[in-house]
């Protein structure tokens, strides 16, 4: 039991630490991506990827969001361990779904079309969606866990309905319409990102599972 405390203490702790990175670094891109929407259009510049929340191609934004995740998805494998067999399974899906979201950076480097990355990510938020309820209604996990997993649901509700805006909106290239787009999607993966980094904080504050 006290052995079970100390893994699940440090392990959601270097959790926290990872969501902050890729969290962060996210947030920064979609602020980028709004001041890109409200520039007026310059000649000889390519701004087919403004509505590309998640992928800012080649920058050192980009490559931290990325380790971020990779962390994220390493350490969400060692708090498998911490937890009841049900939580487990929840835990390997919302894993499996990480490693959506980092292929989808990884082939947004090659210039994959924008669409596809977007379909993974919205694939991976619709996983990950479903592994967070499951994290939310634990039989084992505490009350304050129970709600630092409510917010990380409710983050990805919004990333999920940013990545949905784009997938059914991003293909329109009216400036007002592509401007306007881009500003609330880039809103509401904002606020998917703050509830990550709260949710995730809360967590790392909980008691660990009883098991």
């Amino acid at each position: 039991m006290e052995q079970n405390i100390h893994a699940w203490s440090s392990t959601t702790k270097n959790i926290f630490i990872a969501v902050m990175i890729s969290s962060l670094g996210t947030v920064i891109a979609n602020l980028l991506n709004i001041l890109a929407g409200l520039m007026p259009p310059a000649p000889m510049i390519n701004r087919s990827g403004d509505l590309n929340l998640f992928i800012i191609g080649g920058s050192p934004i980009r490559l931290a969001v990325a380790i971020g995740y990779i962390l994220y998805l390493v350490w969400l494998n060692n708090l498998r361990n911490c937890v009841s067999e049900k939580d487990n399974i929840a835990l390997r899906q919302i894993s499996n779904a990480t490693l959506l979201v980092i292929i989808a950076f990884l082939t947004g480097m090659f210039y994959i079309p924008m669409w596809l990355d977007m379909m993974l990510c919205f694939i991976a938020y619709i996983l990950m969606l479903i592994g967070f309820n499951t994290m939310r209604k634990s039989e084992t996990m505490s009350e304050k866990a129970h709600a630092g997993f409510e917010q990380v649901f409710r983050a990805m509700l919004f990333n999920c309905t940013a990545c949905g805006l784009i997938l059914l909106f991003g293909w329109i290239r009216i400036p007002t319409i592509s401007t306007t787009l881009t500003i609330i999607a880039g809103i509401l993966a904002t606020i998917g990102s703050v509830f990550e980094i709260t949710g995730w904080l809360t967590v790392k504050n909980s008691p660990a599972p009883k098991l």
